[in-house]
């Protein structure tokens, strides 16, 4: 059964491997730019949502669920839905490029929104996992929330825009989705990340 039990290590490694297949794509595609013979544009859909969603996204739910296991209040999430969520997170991912590679805009609204659930199944015990921080000035607590809240913001306006809600401002909520994901969930994630672990690795107070 430990065969079937999705740890942090699988979904850190997986991440990288979406990572590493999308740059292999990036390669593809700028090495087509080059040579005048561009590939096509859904392409470059696939290889944005694949570092975004197969590949970042999952490597901060690793680091969730390894941090979670180190805590002496890690037993709030039960290791038993690692899988569920594994397979979830994954197989929307799939769904989602496929949906792109077809140009059905309604398997990408309905992997969206799978996505969207999964992130939103996590995000009590993220939110909660935040306060856990010792009380510090510089304490990267609100850079985790904020940018929970960007990515949730984001993923539900990219809903929006598949579904084509209010299409009048399509050009504006692109604008706001490229953002919230990019700015507001990646940027202070990683420096929330690099906060966290820069005293680590150099075994020294930052402050």
């Amino acid at each position: 059964m430990g065969l079937l039990t999705a740890r942090p290590l699988t979904f850190l490694t997986t991440g990288f491997g979406w990572l590493l297949l999308s740059s292999l794509l990036g390669i593809a595609i700028l090495i087509g730019l080059i040579h005048g013979t561009p590939l096509p544009s859904w392409l470059r859909l696939v290889h944005v949502h694949a570092i975004l969603i197969g590949g970042i996204l999952q490597l901060t739910i690793g680091g969730l669920c390894a941090s979670l296991s180190h805590s002496s209040h890690g037993d709030e999430t039960p290791s038993k839905s690692h899988l569920g969520l594994f397979v979830i997170l994954n197989a929307s991912t799939v769904g989602l490029l496929v949906g792109f590679g077809l140009g059905d805009m309604r398997i990408v609204g309905a992997a969206g929104v799978v996505i969207l659930g999964a992130v939103a199944s996590l995000a009590p015990v993220a939110w909660q996992f935040s306060r856990q921080s010792p009380a510090h000035p510089a304490n990267p607590s609100w850079l985790y929330r904020f940018s929970l809240i960007a990515l949730l913001g984001g993923l539900a306006i990219g809903i929006a825009m598949v579904f084509r809600v209010m299409p009048e401002f399509y050009a504006h909520a692109r604008l706001l989705h490229l953002h919230l994901i990019l700015m507001g969930f990646v940027t202070l994630a990683m420096i929330g990340a690099t906060q966290r672990l820069l005293p680590i690795i150099l075994q020294t107070e930052l402050y």
